[in-house]
């Protein structure tokens, strides 16, 4: 969603309520707690997720961030999740792995199968011109350039699209180039709801609450606001929580880019129900090099990896919360993280990712044929976020509520 209000002051970050803070040395020989372990034990976990947890915790401890949840399933069926923290800072609450939290731009794997079963029913083919959409502009954007981020489109100032009230199409029409590379931007995605709303004559609310070809991925992500939902976070002098109860909503149109709501529970179960709808094929055939080293992008999802070592994944980057959605289609595997700041925990991400690939495989017989994905090994090129690359203090992605 794109941000109402903008980051700042001091950079270093207040210690979280998550934190277990060292306590006074009672004499020059006792030794200080470390407050990574203190998390560590506050949260027990088998010894299999044991390296989960051990990462949540050092992430959130390091970063002197709020709270996080993790859920790792096999085949449709969580087989490992936990949370650390509060729902909100300062509230007594915990957040729970069945929790919601704003999932950012992960909605764009949604709306992408949205638009794509309206495309077949209207006969509408991905490089079919669109000049309805964006009037005036040239060559018209096609639906293959707004779902692929290829239509030379940028992200304007968050507040000068607001200030456009209803004209918001024409800043996105002024600030767009030549169609081409990949440029991720959330602006393609307000575009394919105006083509969604323009094709069927509703709502883009209505549709995601009626389309039959979402009735899957509605049982695990929906659109916000959620009173239910944990509180955002952000970072002035100290972390301040953004209760979604009394937030005032972002404009409409802004959903389809980033919009979802999801409990690491329910997303992580998100790409199963994405392979029910038939559109995920589809999605991933047309990949193509992105902004990102080594990944490419589909239509509404990141790609790497041919065969038994295709993953797929996005993130979302409210600018007061964060998550990644990341699996292995040939694997059977999906980790969901979600953080209630926009800081990223990338080590928890793959911790997860390569625990639950490894306990995958214990379950099922090895064959000398299968090659080894290549996250299973360790990495340090999880991005940050679809929608930004922040840094330790970001400022608000244009994502963000």
């Amino acid at each position: 969603m794109l941000a109402l209000a903008a980051c700042g002051g001091d950079p270093k970050p207040e210690i979280s309520p998550t934190r277990v803070a060292a306590p006074e040395r009672v004499d020059e020989g006792a030794p200080a707690v470390d407050p990574r372990m203190s998390c560590v034990r506050d949260h027990p976990a088998p010894p299999t997720w044991a390296p989960v947890v051990r990462a949540l915790c050092a992430e959130l401890t390091t970063q002197g961030g709020v709270s996080a949840s993790v859920a790792v399933a096999v085949d449709d069926r969580v087989v490992f999740s936990t949370a650390v923290g509060p729902s909100c800072r300062g509230r007594p609450a915990p957040l729970r792995a069945t929790t919601p939290v704003g999932v950012g731009s992960i909605t764009k794997l949604a709306t992408a199968v949205l638009v794509l079963d309206a495309a077949e029913r209207e006969g509408v083919g991905l490089d079919a011109p669109l000049p309805a959409v964006l009037p005036g502009s040239s060559p018209p954007p096609t639906l293959r350039g707004l779902l692929g981020h290829t239509a030379g489109l940028r992200d304007p100032e968050p507040l000068d699209m607001m200030k456009r009230g209803e004209d918001w199409p024409a800043l996105l029409a002024e600030h767009r180039v030549a169609p081409g590379p990949h440029v991720y931007a959330n602006a393609g995605y307000l575009l394919v709801g105006r083509w969604l709303e323009q094709t069927a004559g509703r709502s883009f609310a209505a549709q995601w609450a009626e389309a039959p070809a979402l009735a899957g991925v509605r049982e695990h992500m929906g659109l916000g606001p959620d009173p239910a939902a944990a509180c955002g976070h952000m970072m002035a002098r100290a972390w301040t929580a953004f209760d979604p109860a009394k937030t005032p909503p972002a404009p409409a149109w802004t959903q389809l880019a980033g919009g979802g709501m999801a409990s690491a529970e329910g997303l992580v179960r998100l790409p199963f129900a994405l392979e029910r709808t038939g559109r995920l094929s589809t999605m991933v055939e047309a990949r193509g090099p992105s902004d990102r080293a080594d990944w490419d992008y589909g239509l509404g999802v990141r790609v790497r990896g041919e065969g038994e070592a295709l993953v797929l994944a996005h993130s979302g980057n409210t600018g007061l919360s964060w998550a990644e959605l990341k699996w292995s289609p040939p694997r059977r595997v999906s980790v969901a993280v979600l953080s209630t700041t926009p800081r990223p925990l990338e080590a928890t991400v793959h911790a997860a990712f390569t625990t639950g690939l490894a306990q995958a495989s214990a379950d099922t017989p090895a064959s000398a044929d299968t090659p080894a994905s290549d996250d299973a090994k360790p990495s340090d090129d999880t991005p940050a976020s679809d929608d930004a690359k922040p840094s330790a203090d970001a400022k608000p992605s244009d994502d963000a509520p």
